[in-house]
């Protein structure tokens, strides 16, 4: 489902006042990092006739506190260059190590060769071996299957894979080395883009992609007093794109 928000409605300012769905918001984007027990902000936003007024510093230290309440660990985001300056220097999120675009062309002769509508339940910690983040089939449906936004999924023997378009840009999403060349000939798009894990680069490689001088910023938060450990994000992990 869509990300509900969560506003300010004091006399004047404009929002929306949701504490009955707070817990709902937090399950969801909870679920948009595969890693547990970690979360993520989305759709951070003030109106700009409200800015400066200290509303989303209020409403964001608010989020983290409850956040921390259900024993989330670790908060992400993808920033704007008008929240990253309030985050890192108002509110003590850190700016972790940039996601790295590859690209290739896209494939000139297209396949259906293991699309499927839904993954199917099977143990999937092998096939995420070479990355820190495990992806279970409940939270790979969840975020590809069910999404509003169309993707294509393919299931292989060992590994999995997941493409994405945006216009003529097509990518992969998340994709285990098993399921890559598959995946490949699987997306839509005049260029592809990606963003490996670095122990599956090589293998990247292999099939065409090179590194590229786009990267995305990630910004991180341990709300729970742990260390804070970095994952690598896929483009499909958090709203790159």
């Amino acid at each position: 489902g869509a990300p509900l928000i969560l506003g300010s409605t004091g006399e004047g300012s404009p929002g929306y006042d949701v504490p009955n769905l707070l817990r709902d918001f937090l399950k969801l984007n909870l679920k948009m990092v595969a890693g547990f027990p970690d979360g993520g902000s989305v759709n951070l936003a003030t109106d700009p006739a409200y800015e400066r007024r200290g509303i989303f510093r209020t409403l964001q230290a608010a989020n983290e506190e409850r956040v921390a309440g259900f024993g989330i660990e670790r908060i992400f985001t993808v920033p704007n260059a008008a929240s990253t300056p309030v985050l890192v220097g108002s509110l003590g999120w850190e700016q972790l190590a940039p996601v790295r675009v590859w690209a290739r062309p896209g494939a000139l002769r297209h396949s259906t060769r293991g699309v499927v509508e839904r993954f199917v339940e099977r143990d999937r910690r092998h096939s995420d071996r070479g990355s820190r983040l495990v992806r279970d089939t409940a939270w790979l449906n969840w975020r590809f299957a069910d999404a509003p936004r169309p993707y294509t999924l393919v299931e292989g023997e060992r590994g999995y894979g997941v493409a994405g378009s945006r216009g003529s840009l097509g990518f992969v999403a998340a994709a285990t080395t098993d399921a890559l060349r598959e995946t490949i000939r699987a997306a839509r798009g005049r260029v592809l883009a990606a963003a490996p894990p670095p122990s599956d680069r090589a293998s990247y490689a292999a099939a065409g992609f090179l590194p590229t001088t786009r990267r995305f910023t990630v910004l991180a938060k341990s709300v729970g007093g742990q260390k804070l450990v970095a994952p690598h994000f896929e483009l499909g992990d958090l709203d790159f794109l």
